[in-house]
């Protein structure tokens, strides 16, 4: 994982630095402005910044990352001196995942950088499976809205395998590239392999429902070839459509 380090104070920055140099691929900024242009260039899995900077500080930082929908997955953990009751809900109230005081415990920062990472990764391998729900994989309510439009265009197209991630990103009134990059950031899938998921998702309900053959249920979620769908039925579900429980009543 990516972490991108923001603090003022080199003294400080090089201690974290340090702190977490063993366990993650670490990206550094002094102040806000620089942060932000490298969280949109890199997409770092997590930010850890400092609260007070000069120009733009932590709560503004975090509040441009969470209203950006580039950027807008990406969790932030803010570190500051302030440890009143009013600071930690200004922080928490521009979108900060978590907030830490200073004087911390280095295991302490670690434990939670490293359970804001897992939970995001755990609900990634759940939606791989064929678990859950795409709109679980979103933190922000941008992100949420940007889910549940992105599923509602690919269901429309749902029967049509020549409907591919280009007219997606069309569709969604994106470039390929941002679209790309959006998708992989928030679930850990390409657009395609995304695009994927959900037919098959649609696919295994048709197939507990009953009443289509494994070729009608392939052609009803766009897959042209019988044979490929089932690989790739296989593939996220571990069992083959024809062994795919049939629901009960």
């Amino acid at each position: 994982p990516h972490i991108l380090v923001v603090e003022d104070e080199e003294e400080v920055q090089s201690f974290l630095l340090r702190c977490l140099q063993d366990q993650y691929h670490l990206l550094s900024a002094s102040n806000g402005e620089e942060a932000l242009r490298l969280a949109r260039t890199h997409m770092p899995d997590l930010v850890l910044s400092d609260v007070m900077m000069p120009g733009m500080d932590g709560h503004q930082l975090c509040q441009a990352l969470k209203q950006d929908l580039n950027t807008s997955h990406i969790p932030v953990i803010l570190l500051t001196a302030r440890n009143t009751l009013d600071h930690q809900l200004e922080g928490l109230a521009t979108g900060a995942d978590a907030y830490v005081t200073k004087p911390f415990h280095t295991q302490v920062l670690k434990a939670q950088i490293a359970n804001l990472i897992r939970s995001r990764q755990a609900l990634r391998i759940r939606f791989a499976g064929g678990e859950g729900q795409a709109v679980e994989l979103a933190s922000t309510h941008l992100d949420e809205a940007f889910i549940q439009d992105l599923v509602h265009r690919i269901e429309v197209h749902l029967s049509e395998p020549d409907f591919r991630v280009q007219d997606l990103a069309r569709e969604m009134g994106m470039s390929h590239s941002a679209l790309y990059r959006k998708i992989k950031s928030l679930t850990g899938h390409t657009a395609k392999e995304f695009l994927i998921n959900l037919r098959l998702r649609h696919a295994a309900k048709l197939l507990q429902a009953g009443g289509m053959n494994i070729s009608e249920v392939a052609f009803a979620v766009g897959f042209s070839d019988p044979k490929y769908f089932s690989t790739s039925f296989k593939k996220q579900y571990g069992t083959s459509p024809s062994s795919y429980p049939v629901a009960t009543t």
